[in-house]
């Protein structure tokens, strides 16, 4: 059955990014909007999510991203306060991208869900 195993230590990741001051780090970051930190667990919580704790960071525009890496595999989640999110996998050479159409909702879920489960890998 599903388990909640990786939201203790997302909520923990979220809860320092969310704390940071706007350029936080010195890469020009807005203050994070609480609305990705919102849509960030709905979404890993939407493909019931298993796997592997990601690396949070603050982008930019006050949006999240969630990273997995290993070896020359990375899977980027870009979570935004509003609209669509974007996810890029990076495998080797081969790039593939897709967004999502609605909150939660992704065009090519399938993909998605592989990506995710596949990023056990990455732990």
């Amino acid at each position: 059955s599903y388990r909640w195993a990786w939201l203790s230590d997302v909520v923990r990741s979220l809860k320092e990014v969310l704390e940071l001051p706007p350029d936080g780090n010195g890469y020009g970051e807005s203050e994070i909007h609480g609305a990705s930190a919102k849509r960030t667990i709905a979404l890993l919580d939407g493909v019931r999510y298993e796997g592997p704790v990601p690396i949070i960071v603050p982008v930019s525009d006050g949006s999240l991203q969630l990273e997995w890496e290993r070896g020359d595999l990375l899977l980027e989640v870009e979570v935004p306060p509003e609209g669509p999110a974007l996810a890029t996998l990076y495998e080797g050479d081969d790039v593939q991208q897709w967004r999502t159409r609605r909150e939660g909702r992704w065009r090519r879920r399938a993909d998605y869900l592989r990506c995710l489960h596949r990023s056990s890998a990455f732990g």
